[in-house]
């Protein structure tokens, strides 16, 4: 039999969707197409928008074996997606075969098709590629052909249409004592946000068709990027189809025991967040959450985490965050260049606790079957709400070596106050076992664990009072997996890779990978050793290497004076990097604290366990005894000294970015001789834009001109004022501000740092280890700056000062740039403000010497 069912409104026509409709639970159920054989074409809402005219008409022939052939046509104007669910009759009846939907256009470019059965519905949706810019199909066409045959329940059916298998909540942030919660929504395949996978989630698939990444976490091209490929393609219909028919409903904040996380259901509900509770456009950035939660604040457990839910059940726990203080005590066990010492009496404390921003460091004690092994150890703190720090503190298990430990009672201090008594009322804890496999990456050095290795009790002898530290952040450490001897190269790997973190805005393309490291450090299976001095050496390889390669601006200090440890721990607050080397081994530094009594404690990044590519990355503890030379600590590094020069021994390798002597072009721009700029014909020197002539300071040649801009030549007293304008797009373009003083006399005016952009301050502080105050010209005429920053100690004196200009200002608008010149006794540094890049300069009469950061033939 033979059907053919229009959408009609009246006897003399068919009525078309409406456009620009208001979406709603069932925006077309009203005029659905309903067929005697109970065929019932839905049109889905993802269409709207994306038509001037559409109509649906479905025409379905039952065959002598109970199956069905069905079409579906379409009749319009500039259709540009075309979006149905088709209800079944019956839940046994199955495709067997269709054709691709297609809308019939102009054009080569493919279009996004999808045909999905789901339970007793099968859902079908074409969109064409931006369709808001496209141009759609017009007049009469057959959109799909489907062929349906009883059998079997439908492949899908017993799926779970609304499981949550595929939600989860990103970036989570919980701050228990403010009730606060914040999460970014990852719902994979649900394009669209609204909390369904379904057909609809093809247009915004289409809308970002064909975009490249990489794209930002907080995007919407992030979100249509399903498979996380930095590609928007064909291969993002795939989870939709996955995923199809799920729904999420919201989240359920649960909290308990860290190992409650695991264990569904074993959680404590402490609120619910709804999904209509997301913040945020659905077209243009990707949906979240921030706000305050009843029933946080008297939550008590040690962590808290995100349970996704629909009307269907639970999906899987999200992230977790911790509150507690968690310690697990372990058993190494040795291979060290092949030598195994299964259940030594060495042990490692991994600690993992939660940051005090107010605090620099936290004093931790700890007691194992009533023996005090670690007293008053200062810990890095620091840092943001919410962060949490991690580290491994080697220990004496005081047992015969080869007898495995099970089981320990201990008891710990970790707060900001020194202990002064015996610690009370001790916990029993499993031992877990601790691999340590390093195969020396030196060549003719060996690593042995042997009966005169003693486990440190230098946590007990360090004591006094603490005089300095340095660490560096802990967002900026690098850590990577590395191979067998592969220490040195994945050392220098890790410095640089943090250097770059620390200084964003230098040679972020640099290849600073383990196996691109290999060839500065002459790496063959493992790198030489040697003295200081010595040219075969990995770390003078590597020096030379890094000279010899303009590509790499790197400079490289070899340190091993035990006068100049405290240069090193200054060097780590200046943000430098630092490889600390002993005979065998190589590690990344991250922090030092400095103790009375010549007594320091080193805190250092590698992977202690090289033969297992998925574990042994630790940051770990060691101590240095400045009398003695003496390293104590790990087995790779106890007893070790540092050398004397004469012969092998530790050392630091220093790095920076901004120390590399390399050959520096100073260009000197004449404002003497100025020329006509042809874009703002004028009297040269009355307001109107210029050309001052580029000079190469070395021959004399004219290599160029800049554009500038006369100020009032009365703005400041005694002053001429001329501005070259900074090319965005060009990082490398100088952005100077000139005054000539002549000597005049400015008056200052102080105010508070604070007037400067955090980041600002944050870099200031972590760069140059150094706070500072701003002093300001207050003659200033309006829209016009100038005057300096003063750069000041902790203790308020005065260590230099920075130039500061600030361009005209729009009438109640906002300075376009403000730039600084760097006097301070560093003139090797540049320095930006508020982002805008600027070179040093240097003010003689009416010229400026200017440093620039690219040779002008590369411009």
């Amino acid at each position: 039999m033979f059907f053919v069912l229009l959408l009609a409104a009246c006897s003399a026509g068919r009525t078309p969707l409406a456009p620009g409709s208001e979406p709603g639970p069932s925006p077309f159920e009203d005029i659905a197409i309903t067929s005697r054989s109970g065929f019932r074409l839905i049109p889905q809402p993802g269409m709207q928008g994306l038509y001037d005219r559409a109509e649906f008409s479905l025409e379905v022939e039952q065959d002598a074996e109970q199956g069905y052939s069905v079409e579906v046509r379409m009749e319009g104007a500039e259709i540009r997606a075309a979006l149905f669910t088709l209800e079944l009759p019956d839940s046994a009846l199955q495709l067997v075969s269709q054709t691709t939907p297609v809308l019939p256009v102009s054009g080569s470019q493919p279009q996004l098709q999808l045909v999905k059965q789901a339970g007793q519905a099968l859902h079908c949706g074409v969109v064409l590629p931006n369709p808001d810019e496209s141009t759609g199909a017009n007049g009469s066409f057959v959109l799909t052909r489907l062929s349906f045959r009883s059998g079997q329940s439908a492949v899908d059916a017993t799926r779970r249409i609304s499981s949550v298998e595929n939600a989860a909540a990103q970036d989570l942030y919980i701050d228990i004592p403010a009730g606060m919660l914040s999460f970014d929504l990852d719902f994979t395949g649900d394009y669209d946000q609204n909390g369904e996978v379904n057909i609809s989630d093809l247009v915004q698939l289409g809308r970002n068709f064909q975009k490249s990444g990489p794209f930002t976490a907080d995007s919407v091209e992030s979100v249509v990027d399903g498979d996380g490929n930095s590609e928007i393609n064909l291969a993002d219909i795939t989870p939709i189809g996955i995923f199809f028919g799920n729904r999420l409903s919201g989240w359920r904040i649960q909290g308990g025991k860290r190992e409650d996380w695991t264990q569904p259901g074993a959680g404590t509900e402490l609120a619910e967040i709804p999904f209509s509770a997301l913040m945020g456009s659905p077209e243009a950035e990707r949906l979240h959450f921030e706000g305050s939660v009843d029933g946080l604040q008297d939550f008590g457990g040690e962590s808290a985490w995100l349970v996704p839910f629909s009307d269907e059940g639970e999906g899987p726990a999200g992230e977790r965050r911790d509150f507690g203080v968690f310690i697990e005590i372990c058993q190494n066990s040795y291979l060290l260049d092949g030598v195994a010492t299964p259940f030594s009496n060495w042990g490692k404390v991994f600690l993992d606790y939660p940051t005090d921003p107010a605090s620099k460091v936290l004093q931790f004690s700890l007691e194992l079957n009533g023996r005090s092994v670690i007293g008053n150890l200062p810990l890095r703190s620091g840092g943001q709400p919410g962060e949490r720090h991690q580290i491994a503190i080697p220990v004496d298990l005081d047992i015969v070596s080869g007898t495995q430990l099970t089981s320990v009672e201990y008891a710990y201090s970790l707060g900001t106050d020194k202990l002064v008594s015996a610690l009370s009322d001790p916990l029993t804890a499993e031992v877990g076992s601790n691999d340590v496999v390093i195969d020396s990456g030196e060549d003719d050095e060996q690593l042995q664990l042997t009966a005169e290795d003693l486990p440190p009790t230098w946590f007990l002898e360090i004591g006094g009072e603490l005089l300095d530290s340095g660490f560096l952040p802990t967002s900026t450490i690098v850590n990577q997996q590395c191979g067998k001897r592969e220490c040195a190269p994945a050392a220098v790997s890790n410095s640089l890779q943090m250097l770059s973190r620390i200084n964003p805005t230098i040679n972020q393309d640099l290849d600073f990978s383990i196996e691109e490291m290999k060839k500065p450090t002459q790496w063959d299976n493992g790198a030489t050793g040697g003295a200081p001095d010595s040219p075969d050496a990995w770390w003078n390889s590597k020096k030379q290497w890094m000279e010899d390669n303009e590509d790499y601006p790197v400079s490289t200090e070899i340190v091993y004076e035990k006068t100049e440890i405290d240069r090193v721990l200054q060097d780590i607050k200046n943000g430098r990097d630092v490889e600390l080397r002993v005979p065998g081994h190589v590690v990344l530094l991250t922090g030092i604290a400095k103790f009375a009594g010549s007594r320091y404690a080193l805190e250092m990044a590698h992977d202690e366990n090289q033969a297992d590519p998925e574990s042994g990355l630790v940051r770990e503890l060691a101590a240095f005894d400045a009398d003695t030379c003496t390293f104590r600590g790990e087995a790779w590094i106890n007893g070790k000294e540092l050398s004397d020069g004469s012969g092998d021994g530790a050392l630091f390798v220093v790095e920076d970015f901004t120390n590399k002597p390399r050959p520096v072009t100073t260009w000197k721009i004449d404002i003497t001789d100025l020329l006509p700029d042809p874009s703002d014909p004028g009297p040269i020197g009355d307001g109107h834009n210029g050309k001052a002539k580029l000079i190469d300071n070395d021959t004399g040649e004219t290599v160029g001109s800049i554009p500038y801009t006369f100020g009032d030549p009365g703005a400041l007293p005694g002053s001429e004022r001329i501005r070259w304008d900074w090319d965005p797009d060009d990082p490398f373009s100088p952005v100077i501000i000139f005054d000539n003083q002549s000597g005049s006399d400015l008056p200052y005016l102080r105010f508070d740092a604070s007037l400067l952009e955090p980041a600002v301050q944050d870099w200031v502080r972590g760069v140059l280890g150094m706070s500072f105050g701003i002093s300001h010209a207050s003659n200033l005429s309006p829209g016009l700056g100038s005057g300096y920053v003063e750069i000041d100690d902790d203790a308020g004196n005065l260590l230099g000062q920075v130039l500061i200009g600030r361009v005209d200002v729009p009438s109640g608008g906002e300075p376009e740039a403000v730039i600084a010149e760097y006097i301070l006794p560093r003139p090797d540094l540049t320095i930006t403000i508020n982002t805008t890049p600027f070179s040093i300069i240097e003010v003689v009469e009416s010229q400026v010497i200017v440093s620039p950061r690219e040779d002008p033939a590369g411009k």
